[in-house]
Parts: C-alpha cells; sequence; structure tokens
C-alpha cells in the first residue's frame, strides 16, 4: 500500500463513510480528510446553511473544487458527500486519482444510521428521511457503482469488519 493513491470513500448519507474511513485510515498510516468538514471551514458555515442560503448547485461547486483539492496528494482516506457522485467530473477525478470504495448500504441501515447522529444533513428533515431516501437513493445507486473500483455491503457488519473487508479488496488489487 506504500505506493498507492488516496482511497475514496463514497455512498449514500448515513451509510459509514466517516466512521470507517477514520479507521481505515489509522490501519493504512495515511491521513483522514473528509469533504463535508472541508467545505464548512472554508465556508465558514454549516452544509444546511450553503444549501438555505445559496442552494445545492452552489454547495456542489465548492464540493467539486476542494474535491479535487484533496485528491491532489496520495496516502488519504477521503470521506465524500453523498452526492458527489452526482456530478460526472466528479466520478472521472475519483477514479483518476483514488481507489474508491462505495459503502452499500441499504435503506434501513440507513435509517438506523441516521438516528444515530445529529441531524446536520440538509436533504434530511426531521419526519421526512424515509420519503427523502426513498427519493434520492434509488437514482444515486448507479452513479454509485460507476464510480467504485470496490464495492463493499455494509449491513450488519462492524466499522471493523468493514475496513478488515476494504483491506482484504485492496491486497487483490
Amino acid at each position: 500500500m506504500d505506493s498507492v493513491k488516496s482511497i475514496s470513500l463514497v455512498g449514500f448519507m448515513a451509510s459509514g463513510k466517516t466512521t470507517v474511513g477514520k479507521q481505515l485510515a489509522k490501519r493504512l498510516g495515511f491521513e483522514f480528510v473528509d469533504t463535508d468538514d472541508l467545505a464548512e471551514k472554508f465556508e465558514g458555515r454549516t452544509i444546511s446553511s450553503m444549501f438555505e442560503d445559496s442552494g445545492e448547485a452552489y454547495f456542489r461547486d465548492v464540493e467539486s473544487r476542494i474535491l479535487q483539492e484533496v485528491l491532489s496528494e496520495p496516502g488519504r482516506v477521503i470521506s465524500t458527500g453523498g452526492g458527489i457522485i452526482l456530478r460526472e467530473e466528479n466520478i472521472m477525478a475519483l477514479r483518476g486519482a483514488s481507489i474508491v470504495v462505495w459503502l452499500k448500504a441499504s435503506r434501513e441501515t440507513i435509517l438506523k444510521n441516521l438516528g444515530r447522529t445529529e441531524d446536520k444533513r440538509p436533504l434530511m428533515r426531521k419526519g421526512e428521511a424515509e420519503e427523502r431516501i426513498d427519493k434520492i437513493l434509488p437514482a444515486r445507486i448507479e452513479k454509485y457503482r460507476k464510480a467504485a473500483h470496490i464495492t463493499v455491503a455494509v449491513d450488519g457488519k462492524s466499522p471493523a469488519n468493514i475496513v478488515s473487508e476494504i483491506l482484504f479488496n485492496l491486497k487483490k488489487m
């Protein structure tokens, strides 16, 4: 893994990208970066406020710029926002500069994980999560599949088991 590019984690919100990413980075001795956190630091405001005040297209522009920046250095585990794959240029950048791992979570796992996190997610308003997931997730599945070099189904698995599965798949590449 010494000469490896970065590893980018993609998947729907609450699929475990940040939790798994931190553990994977530690195991590999890589730097961990979260594109959503960087977007908030860069803008000096939350993603929710970017959506509300400037619109989704504005946020997607910020997200794409940050992605280009984080992909410029190897040896990172990158946790991406759930919608990073909505732009074809992001998929191409991810695949070109990193090994892309799709953390594939079912609707049920996403809902369970959303219940555990503070709701800072602009596309998930209280009481609307199931309806929003049903609307957004099916449209994104093919894009996640297209982006991924490796797919790991996360349902019912611990973060440690998911990390082990990713490492196993990386060795086969």
